[in-house]
């Protein structure tokens, strides 16, 4: 299925160069701040703490295996919500300057 899905998007960027692809794969150890991470390793930071794909261009990431995160002890797995946050309020705070 993921190597389905990779060509397809391959062949969609290809077609259309206004997008970047980030491709995330997740693991048992996969954390918040990994995940932070890794979803900010294809963005340019802008002015203040806003982020946002090189200009003029839309950012396209897949993530797989959405199940593998550990569960913590309080039934949570913090890389999904963590996800669950970026895609409910389009931002996550940030990690070197926590305040408002």
């Amino acid at each position: 299925k993921t190597k389905v899905l990779h060509h397809y998007v391959e062949l969609q960027l290809q077609a259309n160069e206004s997008y970047i692809q980030n491709t995330i794969n997740m693991n048992y150890f996969m954390d918040a701040r990994s995940m932070q991470a890794q979803v900010e390793q294809v963005l340019d930071k802008r002015s203040g703490s806003t982020f946002g794909p090189p200009g003029g261009k839309h950012c396209l990431c897949l993530v797989d295996d959405l199940n593998l995160p550990y569960i913590e002890e309080y039934g949570t797995q913090n890389s999904l919500e963590l996800l669950r946050q970026l895609i409910d309020q389009r931002g996550v705070f940030d990690r070197e300057d926590p305040g408002f």
